[in-house]
Formats: C-alpha cells, sequence, structure tokens
C-alpha cells in the first residue's frame, strides 16, 4: 500500500468522525439548552432519556458479550451448524425435453 493511499483513508475517517463529533456536540447542547428553557419539563426529558440510554446501553451490552461468546465456542468447538434442506425430485431430462423436428434444407442445382 502507497503512502498516498493510507494518507486519503486516514483522511476520510479523519473527516467522518470530526462530523460525527460535531453532530454529538450539537445535540448535546441543544438538549442541555432545551432543558434549561424548558424548567420542570426539560428536567424530566432529561432524566428520562438518561435513564433510557443506561437500560438500552445495558440490553447491548448483554446481547454484544452473549454474541461474542457464542462466536468463541464455534470458533472452540469448530463446527458449522447447517439446517436441512428439503430437495424437490425433479422429472427426468428426457421426459422434459421434447425432440424437435429437424429442419428441410434445400439444395441449390
Amino acid at each position: 500500500m502507497s503512502n498516498t493511499t493510507t494518507a486519503a483513508r486516514t483522511s476520510f475517517g479523519l473527516t467522518i468522525g470530526r462530523a460525527l463529533g460535531h453532530s454529538a456536540a450539537y445535540a448535546a447542547h441543544g438538549a442541555i439548552r432545551a432543558g434549561q428553557m424548558t424548567g420542570q419539563f426539560g428536567k424530566d426529558v432529561a432524566a428520562g432519556a438518561g435513564a433510557a440510554y443506561a437500560e438500552k446501553s445495558e440490553q447491548l451490552r448483554i446481547q454484544r458479550e452473549a454474541m461474542l461468546a457464542a462466536i468463541e465456542a464455534a470458533d472452540a468447538a469448530d463446527v458449522i451448524e447447517v439446517a436441512p434442506v428439503a430437495v424437490k425430485r425433479q422429472a427426468k431430462a428426457s421426459a422434459a425435453i421434447k425432440p424437435q423436428p429437424k429442419a428441410r434444407t434445400r439444395v441449390a442445382a
């Protein structure tokens, strides 16, 4: 890999990261400002958002750990489970394909 390719990827990654960071900052400061301007309602919204974040974050952590454990167990067992597949029988090729009549050709005299 050349240095220009690596630099281009780093630059693109940096650009995406900065965009995500800016979006997060706007969202956080917007939520803070909304909470300050709406009084008790804003505080309730902030409290609800915090509680929902904590709950969902914990659920996602548990799912992620279970998925990693399943992957590690499959790697340790080195077994891949495959579901059986139903296969329909096909008719014999000779019965399915009808012979075509031969074409007649004229020979010029």
